[in-house]
């Protein structure tokens, strides 16, 4: 199948965000995930990272240069709304990082439950102690107040998600000294990467709203 056909039957597939602002065609968002899913990117962030990269080249190709790109938060955004007017089963699991071993996992039924319901669900079936668990900004205040009272810690990755908490946090960044710093470059899928990891306190607004934050954390990486 030439890429041509393969763009003519994206085409024909239902739009489903019909009625709200459209900002880019539903095919080029299929066809930069067919691409990403054939160089080995599965999950929606890995997809994302792909887009950024090489969305740029494939949009000036078939003239669609104002084309604006596809971030990890609008293609969760969209995978969710997607799967809101179906019900199929997810599962969460709670793996061990570095080890490639899965502690648990639970699954659920999207037209019942959701994501956030089903992880609560999965921590209290986890009997540990003193343990970090890394999650996206999607899991809530209730979320984390669970790991703390179970004694154990948690790390966040913050986006635009949490819109206020994230602009605490960069206000917060700008305006201290960082505690520590780590610096690191490496050779990463072909590409030189370089990153710099800063420790700040937490903002205060963050220590009375999040139970149990204290230090905030900021990553910047560098690919050439």
């Amino acid at each position: 199948m030439t890429v041509s056909l393969l763009i003519e039957q994206l085409k024909t597939i239902p739009d489903w965000r019909r009625g709200r602002a459209v900002q880019n065609p539903l095919w080029l968002m299929l066809l930069m995930t067919l691409l990403g899913v054939m160089s080995g990117y599965t999950s929606l962030r890995g997809l994302a990272d792909f887009m950024l990269r090489h969305q740029p080249e494939v949009t000036e190709h078939f003239g669609l240069e104002t084309a604006k790109l596809y971030r990890y938060s609008t293609i969760r955004d969209m995978a969710q709304d997607y799967g809101s007017a179906q019900n199929f089963v997810s599962v969460v699991s709670a793996c061990v990082h570095g080890r490639a071993d899965v502690m648990g996992q639970i699954s659920f039924e999207n037209g019942k439950t959701s994501e956030i319901g089903a992880v609560r669900d999965l921590l209290q079936q986890l009997d540990v102690v003193g343990v970090w668990f890394t999650m996206d900004a999607l899991h809530c205040k209730k979320t984390v107040e669970q790991i703390v009272a179970s004694k154990n810690n948690y790390c966040i990755g913050l986006k635009g998600n949490q819109p206020t908490l994230f602009r605490q946090a960069q206000r917060s960044a700008q305006t201290q000294e960082p505690l520590s710093q780590y610096y690191e470059k490496d050779r990463s899928k072909g590409r030189q990467v370089e990153r710099q990891v800063e420790l700040f306190s937490a903002p205060p607004e963050a220590m009375t709203q999040w139970s149990g934050s204290n230090r905030t954390k900021r990553i910047k990486i560098k690919s050439t």
